[in-house]
């Protein structure tokens, strides 16, 4: 190996779902309330870097990469992890329980219950224990392009060539809908290019008029008038889904978010969006035909 481990236990070594590449290798000493934990790339054989981190004495450590965070799910909580510097530092903590829906994800600001049902990552040595969280709500995933239609309605396209539209209601807030489209301008998504954001893999599309519309693998979408301008963020779900703002605004289903009951302005939605999804005048993108 490239680095030593200081610990002299062996844990576990996990490849992260979202980029199977990176692989996770976890020490620990005997009765230490710590781990070591390598970030490995197994394509060039480059250790990003190797940690030491407060995980307790927890049966259940599950690593994986969440927007450019180390992420440790462990007995009864999630914490994110800064791993850019040479010592990690915590910067979230969501505590779980039996209401948890899946896996919690931490996208770059906060934790979000909804989670993912499926283990954060693939384990290439069994754990000591892997609890079973069944979530019904479905990720769509791996997108290709993104547009937006000539009535002003937001369009994802899959790289399985599987097309949604974001169905929005003031009433009834925000819906991934499968639908089939012709005419449509799709934007291709493209690695971002900010040595910061290596390690979160996320993908833009740009609209040609300083509108850009940001991909996380992870399960989000992220929308953005310029540098300046209105954002809005949404959960890539399939059916009823939810969104955010820069300013606190929530809007949609409600236990995506967690908080009780539906929001108060769902109203607000149509005029943020008929700005942000405005149509797209015909440039140089991908056109569906």
């Amino acid at each position: 190996m490239l680095f030593t481990m200081p610990a002299a236990e062996f844990i576990l070594v996990a490849a992260d779902r979202s980029d199977p590449d990176w692989h996770f290798i976890v020490f620990r000493d005997r009765g230490a309330s710590h781990i070591e934990l390598a970030l490995v790339s197994i394509k060039t054989f480059e250790c990003s870097g190797v940690w030491k981190i407060e995980a307790g004495h927890s049966d259940v450590l599950f690593p994986c990469l969440n927007s450019g965070y180390l992420v440790i799910h462990m007995d009864d909580r999630s914490e994110a992890w800064w791993i850019l510097d040479p010592e990690a530092v915590r910067v979230a903590t969501i505590q779980r329980s039996s209401k948890t829906k899946g896996w919690p994800v931490y996208d770059g600001a906060q934790f979000h219950e909804h989670g993912i049902s499926e283990i954060p990552c693939t384990l290439r040595q069994p754990a000591k224990a892997i609890p079973v969280q069944h979530s019904q709500r479905k990720i769509i995933r791996r997108l290709r392009s993104a547009g937006i239609s000539s009535s002003g309605r937001l369009m994802i396209e899959t790289e399985g060539g599987h097309i949604y539209r974001l169905d929005v209601d003031a009433n009834h807030g925000l819906a991934w809908t499968g639908c089939q489209v012709y005419g449509i301008v799709f934007c291709p998504f493209q690695p971002v290019d900010l040595e910061r954001w290596k390690l979160a893999r996320l993908m833009v599309a740009l609209l040609g008029d300083g509108r850009r519309i940001i991909y996380d693998p992870l399960g989000y979408l992220h929308i953005c008038e310029g540098d300046e301008g209105e954002q809005l963020s949404l959960i890539l779900v399939k059916g009823h889904t939810a969104a955010w703002t820069p300013n606190g605004k929530r809007y949609g289903e409600s236990n995506l978010l967690g908080y009780p009951g539906w929001p108060a302005h769902n109203s607000e939605l149509l005029p943020l969006t008929q700005k942000l999804f405005r149509p797209l005048e015909p440039t140089s993108a991908k056109t569906r035909n």
